[in-house]
């Protein structure tokens, strides 16, 4: 089967191009959403044909560098994909802010996952108290709404300090949360 539609007179095999599809899907389906890697893949066959990537010559001559080359197209197909969706969320965010149109704030559903978030979080906290009772203290004061320069200041200690232990302390609240079987 061809993929691009091309037939192999382009020095493109079907067997080589259904390969690098092959490996192109396995690594755009680690970096992209489902529904836009099949779209991506093919745009970027288009481009390995195209351009004649896979074929001996045009100064690449070893496999290695062609394949490399193909894998640099997907790379940049990907990137381009990211970028249009980035300008799409802006542009939809900014005529949402022309138009006057203001978030009305979480869903019922929203505000009682983010109570029950908060609630277990607190749980934790209170066992992280009895093991480290500073780490406890740190993440409270934290979320309390303290910035971490005025937390740092209150516990007499240089803020790169303080921001390695809350590092730390994250650290080990993930550890107990997961646990718990919530992974955050």
């Amino acid at each position: 089967m061809n993929v691009v539609g091309r037939d192999s007179a382009g020095g493109d095999t079907p067997a080589e191009l259904e390969a690098l599809r092959a490996r192109m899907h396995s690594i755009a389906r680690r970096r992209v959403a489902p529904d836009a890697v099949d779209d991506l893949v093919q745009e970027a066959l288009r481009i390995v044909v195209e351009r004649r990537l896979l074929s001996p010559g045009d100064g690449h001559t070893e496999g290695e560098l062609r394949l490399a080359a193909c894998f640099q197209v997907l790379r940049n197909v990907i990137g381009n994909h990211y970028q249009r969706e980035r300008v799409r969320r802006r542009r939809l965010t900014g005529e949402d802010a022309a138009f006057g149109v203001v978030a009305e704030g979480p869903t019922p559903i929203e505000a009682l996952e983010s109570e029950q978030a908060v609630g277990l979080v607190e749980r934790t906290l209170a066992r992280m108290a009895a093991t480290d009772a500073a780490c406890a203290r740190y993440l409270r004061t934290l979320a309390g709404g303290v910035t971490p320069r005025e937390a740092a200041r209150a516990e007499s200690l240089e803020e790169s300090a303080f921001y390695r232990r809350v590092y730390r302390c994250r650290q080990k609240l993930r550890a107990l949360l997961e646990r718990e079987g919530y992974f955050a």
